[in-house]
């Protein structure tokens, strides 16, 4: 929606807890963006992986959608995701 001067209005502030700091909120946004991206893509590791590998990979994702999914997921456990997903770049 646009105000009378063109302008979209003003975005609220990403916050997942109502009483949570915007600078924390701001973190875990960006957190859950770089996850996100991450689960899009299938690295070329496991495209031409083994069966073990894929299983490990897709038991990873999965754990990785239920953090991102989660509201109340904390910094630390979006970091820990993050880290495991890369690990198969």
């Amino acid at each position: 929606m646009a105000t009378c001067s063109g302008t979209p209005p003003p975005q609220p502030a990403f916050k997942d807890i109502r009483n949570q700091r915007p600078s924390t909120a701001e973190e875990k946004a960006a957190l859950c963006l770089t996850l996100g991206e991450l689960c899009r893509k299938v690295p070329h590791s496991i495209c031409n992986g083994g069966v073990k590998s894929v299983r490990e990979w897709r038991a990873h994702l999965e754990q990785a959608k239920k953090v991102l999914g989660a509201k109340r997921s904390s910094i630390a456990e979006l970091t820990n995701a993050i880290a495991q997903m890369r690990s198969y770049a």
